[in-house]
């Protein structure tokens, strides 16, 4: 088999070189570099030039081209930092450019003209770094390492989202309403930019998610010790990268030669935080914030020479996180807690739960990483580079329920990444890079800790009359395929990358290879008990049970990438011109469920392609130096991206998935002992246990399939497609303006159709609106295209995922503008800023099924209860995406510094839903609800029509240089959320009396203290 891969690799490249000789590329996003035209004093283009660029980052300390024919040159792989770019004939003046400041993924112009004189000439330049990349198209924000120190953030990657204009971060999950760190650091991608909704990870260049199906999300969180600078796509990526979106790359630092220090000290606590509990948000019973216990973050990263010029070293430690408590929300009090034992209820009875107001409860997100960096210069034309990374994340208490000890740790160490870059520079117009990765991550979701309380012992307890659970945690869906426990162990991803890139004056051919293999493994003892009690207040009423231990294996056998590309010069227009083709193929080994209490093992055998994807996308795309100054720049691009996937669809068609893991039964516990009297491993009723309600529990169910085309074939992957127009000025040295058009739109979504039914099959109702002030016009308007499954075809399902191929054109469309200005003035001064507008249009009018149903994207409907409003044309609209963003910092008299970040940004959108009763609904309807169904949850508003308030944040620091000898101290004082905003960044969908309730918002207002120290 390994064989054939290489085989495969081999074929698929050998084609690329033979048929696609002019292919391009834009810039890359791990190095930077630098091109030009060389001229004399007449005019005339000069070849033969001799270029060399020299820096301190450079191990191998110059990289040298050769101007062409046509008197161009160019010099690629440069790593970020300052260079002297020096221009040599005989014959002529030497000319010398100094102090020039190269970012990663920027092409700096530099042009020389060159004079008849002598050789001890030397004429040196200096002046403003370009800020117009006038060669290359794609869009990017560049955080360097002193923007990143500079700039009152967290470092987290919610917080570079917050400083990068169109980029959106809202939510829990991704980091909304963060302030100075106070969610801690994500698992999760960047929400969207530009339309595309996932962004990748990686790490000089290098993949850091794993094989596991959270696709372009990561556990590994960025150690910003070891960062040299962060380079974010905004739009345009490149070929060597298969999706849009927010890609990041991390940059890392290499040392050098001459030793450094850097050590940093921050946090706060609750005594340096106010309120911002306003009188609205009282209005929405809220009654508390929830208050920060600490933030914090520690690190220290030391570098130099182990060999100088020959081998350099970098190593970082950082500790970081935070402990913020939920509002409203506490800990059970202890004696509570601890009589939910089965042992205890049997000795001195059962005691509900009773919220203790001393403990509130709390998300606890923290991350501990040390890493080390090596950089061998083997000889002149050999770098090697290893690195390691160990990492042990936490986001403890997370994913409540309501109550803490029913919450679970989401725990991931070992947490580790190991990686081996190559260069070789074969020539000046040769050079080959590789790198090879190993990515292990082991997830163990497990039982919090209880602060002051033994280890939990507690029976799962779910309260239906108010929907706390308590006790410990158990799994609460009904579905199939049950995973949410589980040590997510032994999952790893090995990866590969190799390009060859030929550099002329004119040209920079590459193609390049990436590959990645990987198995996720999921194994799960399940919560501390296989069932948890359903009590109505205090009464018990019935008892879940569930099919633990579960466990299941996916693989990745290849994920591999292939592109070809040349950036090709004419004159005053560069193109870039590229194709990529992308090969995904993953399998479900034979694997066994292990047995539990209430079922034995259960065996499945190997199912392959799933999926087996291959695509080929193409990336065109033009810059036009129009006045061949390097000061202005009109670019156009199109580019198809594919969807990022691991083990997703693996997971989704994985046969122990299938397994029906959940039963309810009833429980009559007439003698209030709060024990079941009764054999839990007999599915029919006996004693105070009635019958299984699924009477499938324990077996294998295939509820849904997957359509042949859907996992399998040539370009049916899920992808996005991409147009942007961008024109560039640099107005004056050092001040830059940008303005950009972006239109992004999406292909081959899938829908799940139920075979068994059709529109015929479903009978249209109407209900009213509630009367509310809060509700479009009052609210008491008519809300139709409800559906309801006829009786004589409810329970009836065979559902089957298929492609939209353009049968029921399903469409997902976003077009927004950017305008942005990006100034360096003074002595250290940055004022970078711009508005974003977007506009996405939704329609799922003509799926299968129900007539003009809204498409959920994974499941239309529970047609066993199918009632569903159906607004199924809708958009997300200009007011609902448009946002303002600046970073400003400037250094004031007596070595103080002053730095401020600015973001402006549209609230959430609001959910409405309303529960009707079947009696409520019988008049439209005709009849009542199929199914005996009691109820049927309505959407009453339009999504995206009703939002929350628009929220501004503004974030300051203030802090002073000392220097004693080669020390560097720079106390710093900051303020996040100094207006004190309280958006809200979740409030509750279902209407009712607490509808609209904010069960997130803001940070409020806090005050946080750190130093830097750089010797």
């Amino acid at each position: 088999m390994r064989v054939h891969l290489v085989r495969s690799r081999f074929l698929l490249c050998t084609i690329l070189l033979l048929t696609l000789p002019r292919l391009a590329l834009a810039q890359s996003s791990t190095t930077a570099a630098i091109a030009g035209e060389v001229r004399d004093a007449s005019g005339a283009l000069m070849p033969g030039v001799t270029v060399e660029a020299a820096s301190p980052a450079l191990i191998e300390k110059v990289r040298t081209a050769v101007s062409n024919g046509e008197g161009r040159y160019r010099i690629i792989d440069l790593r970020p930092g300052t260079y002297t770019v020096t221009f040599t004939l005989a014959g002529f003046s030497t000319v010398k450019r100094e102090g020039l400041q190269l970012n990663t993924g920027f092409t700096a112009n530099i042009n020389a003209e060159l004079k008849v004189g002598g050789v001890e000439e030397t004429i040196t330049v200096s002046g403003a770094a370009p800020l117009v990349d006038v060669q290359n198209t794609r869009g990017q924000n560049v955080l360097t390492r002193d923007v990143l120190d500079a700039l009152p953030t967290s470092r987290s990657v919610a917080a570079l989202a917050a400083i990068t204009l169109g980029a959106q971060a809202t939510g829990q999950a991704l980091g909304g309403g963060d302030a100075g760190g106070s969610k801690g650091d994500t698992v999760y991608g960047f929400s969207q930019i530009h339309g595309s909704m996932q962004g990748m990870r990686t790490l000089d260049g290098m993949k850091l998610n794993s094989a596991y199906n959270f696709a372009a999300s990561t556990r590994y969180q960025v150690n910003q010790q070891m960062v040299q600078e962060v380079v974010l796509d905004t739009a345009a990526a490149s070929v060597e990268t298969e999706s849009s979106g927010l890609n990041m790359n991390v940059v890392p630092k290499d040392g050098g030669n001459r030793f450094s220090t850097t050590a940093t000290v921050e946090g706060t606590n609750d005594k340096f935080q106010g309120s911002n509990l306003t009188e609205s948000l009282k209005a929405r019973f809220l009654t508390q914030i929830g208050k920060i216990q600490k933030i914090w973050d520690l690190g220290l990263g030391v570098g130099g020479p182990i060999a100088k010029d020959k081998v350099w070293f970098y190593g970082g430690a950082r500790a970081w996180g935070a402990i913020e408590n939920i509002a409203g929300v506490y800990f059970n009090k202890p004696a509570n807690q601890a009589a939910l034992s089965p042992a205890s209820i049997a000795a001195g009875g059962f005691k509900p739960y009773e919220a203790d107001l001393t403990r509130p409860a709390f998300y606890d997100r923290y991350t501990r990483d040390g890493a080390l960096r090596l950089t061998w210069q083997v000889n002149q034309k050999n770098k090697i580079s290893l690195y390691g990374g160990v990492q042990d994340y936490c986001w403890c208490y997370s994913y409540f329920i309501t109550n803490p000890e029913a919450a679970w740790d989401f725990h991931v160490f070992p947490n580790n990444n190991w990686m081996a870059t190559w260069n070789y520079t074969a020539s000046s117009k040769l050079l080959f890079t590789g790198g090879a990765s190993l990515r292990q991550d082991r997830q163990l979701n497990g039982i919090p800790n209880i602060p002051g309380s033994p280890t939990n012992t507690a029976i799962p307890v779910l309260d239906v009359s108010t929907g706390v659970a308590y006790g410990s945690r158990y799994v609460s869906t009904d579905v199939v395929g049950d995973t949410e426990w589980g040590d997510m162990g032994n999952q790893y991803a090995y990866q590969t990358r190799l390009s060859a890139s030929y550099v002329t004056g004119s040209h920079s051919f590459k193609i390049g290879e990436q590959s990645m293999t990987g198995r996720s493994v999921i194994t799960s003892t399940g919560p501390l008990y296989p069932y948890q009690y359903i009590l109505n207040g205090t009464t018990p009423i019935a008892l879940k049970q569930g099919a633990y231990p579960h466990s299941q294996e996916g693989r990745l056998k290849l994920q591999l990438g292939i592109y070809a590309s040349d950036q090709w010069t004419l004159n005053n227009v560069t193109l870039n011109l590229g194709i990529r083709y992308d090969g995904l193929q993953g399998y479900n080994p034979a694997q066994t469920r292990p047995g539990g209490q209430f079922l034995g093992p259960v065996s499945f055998g190997r199912v392959d392609n799933v999926p087996n994807w291959k695509d080929i996308s193409p990336r065109l795309g033009f810059s036009w130096n129009v006045f061949g100054d390097g000061k202005t720049a009109i670019k156009a691009t199109y580019g198809k991206y594919v969807s990022y996937e691991t083990t997703g669809i693996t997971k989704l068609t994985n046969a122990a998935n299938t397994l029906v893991a959940n039963t309810t039964r009833s429980w009559n516990d007439g003698n209030r002992n709060y024990l079941p009297d009764c054999d839990l491993k007999n599915p029919a009723q006996n004693g105070e246990c009635g019958p299984f309600q699924n009477s499938n529990f324990g077996t294998s169910v295939i509820t849904t399939r997957f359509a042949k085309d859907v996992t399998e074939g040539w370009n049916v992957r899920p992808q996005n497609k991409q147009i942007t127009a961008v024109v560039q000025q640099e107005l004056r040295p050092g001040l830059g303006l940008t303005a950009g058009y972006y239109r992004t739109w999406y292909g081959n979504k899938t829908v799940t159709d139920n075979l068994s039914v059709s529109p015929s099959d479903f009978s249209q109702y109407c209900v009213a609106a509630p009367t509310d002030s809060r509700l479009p016009g009052g609210g008491g308007y008519q809300v139709c295209n409800n559906y309801d499954v006829n009786p004589n075809k409810f329970g009836q399902t065979d559902f089957l995922v298929v492609r939209d191929d353009g049968t029921y054109n399903l469409t997902e469309r976003f077009q927004g503008m950017d305008f942005s200005a990006n100034w360096r003035f003074g002595d250290g001064g940055l004022l970078n800023g711009g508005v974003s507008f977007g506009q996405t249009k939704y329609d799922n009018c003509t799926v299968p099924d129900v007539p003009g149903a809204a498409w959920s994207g994974v499941q239309l409907a529970n047609q066993q209860n199918a009632s569903q409003s159906t607004y199924c044309a809708f958009e997300w609209p200009w007011r609902g995406q448009t946002q303002v963003k600046a970073q400003f910092a400037y250094p004031l008299p007596g070595d103080f510094k002053f730095a401020l970040t600015y973001q402006n940004n549209p609230g959430i959108a609001r959910d409405a839903t309303n529960t009707y009763t079947s009696a409520q609904i019988a008049p439209s309807l005709g009849r009542q609800l199929s199914g005996g169904a009691s109820t049927a949850v309505v959407t009453i508003v339009q999504p995206n029509t009703l939002y929350e308030n628009r929220w501004t944040q503004v974030d300051v620091r203030l802090s002073r240089v000392f220097k004693f000898k080669q020390v560097r101290l720079e106390p710093r004082f900051d303020v996040y959320n100094l207006t004190n905003a309280s958006a809200v960044n979740g409030a509750l969908g279902g209407y009712g009396p607490i509808w609209l309730y904010p069960y997130a918002i803001m940070t409020a207002r806090l005050a946080k203290f750190g130093v830097q120290v750089d010797f």
